[in-house]
This record gives C-alpha cells, structure tokens and sequence, in this order.
C-alpha cells in the first residue's frame, strides 16, 4: 500500500516493459504513462500496470488530506547577518509532530506537548504542519 498526499505525486516505476498504467478510481487518483499518480481525492484506489502480453502488477494506494497548517507567531523583521527571530506556536495537541516547512523542506519537527511550541531563531520564512504520529 502507498500513501499519497491530496494533490501531490509519486512515481511508480514499471519493472515490465511494453506496458499501459491504469487506475481503478481517476477521480480519487490518476496515472501517467509515465507511471507518476496524482491525487484528486481524499480515498482508495488500485493503481494497474499491464504489459501487452498480459502480465499484471497491481498496487494499491490511499490518497490522504493535507495536514492542518497552524498560525504561528513570534517572527519579525531581522537584518542580514542577524540570528534571526523566534517562531512559536501558542498551542499544540500530544500524539501529533508539528512540522516547519518553507515550501520545499522541512525545516524542523517538534512533538505536540499540550502546551506552545518554540521554533527557536529562524531565519527563512515558511508554514507550520501537524503531522499524525511521533
């Protein structure tokens, strides 16, 4: 089973050549030629690869819904060569990772407490994720 955000994309690779990708559910997945499945839904779907003389790979996958993303505070205006400004967040539920993330990388991963959650000095901005787990 693979798991795929709701509007992100993995690529699955083909170890048979000659074949055709198809998907059980298009609007809850959908796959290229190229093997790469897209969500469009949040649910399940059977992502197929068949070669032309019949051979089958099957492989399912779930489309899950974004994470919440969480207001923070702190931040600021900060010169070049400074250390940069604290980020928090004022509240935070246990169970859950809270992930700093700045569009293309996590920047830093702190565990909910029940309590506010400090960052500490940063200095690139970004989006506060909860992520499901410790």
């Amino acid at each position: 089973m693979s798991n795929v955000c709701l509007a992100a994309t993995t690529t699955f690779s083909d170890t048979l050549s000659g074949g055709v990708w198809s998907t059980s559910s298009g609007g809850i997945a959908t796959v290229s030629s190229a093997g790469a499945v897209s969500g469009r839904a949040v649910g399940s779907a059977t992502i197929t690869y068949t070669t032309t003389g019949g051979c089958m790979a099957v492989k399912p996958v779930t489309i899950l819904p974004l994470p919440d993303v969480y207001s923070v505070y702190g931040g600021g205006s900060f010169c070049a060569g400074d250390t940069g400004v604290h980020v928090k967040l004022n509240w935070s539920a246990t169970g859950f990772k809270y992930l700093l993330y700045d569009g293309s990388v996590i920047m830093d991963s702190l565990k909910g407490t029940g309590d506010s959650l400090d960052y500490g000095l940063q200095t690139l901005g970004g989006d506060l994720y909860r992520s499901f787990g410790q």
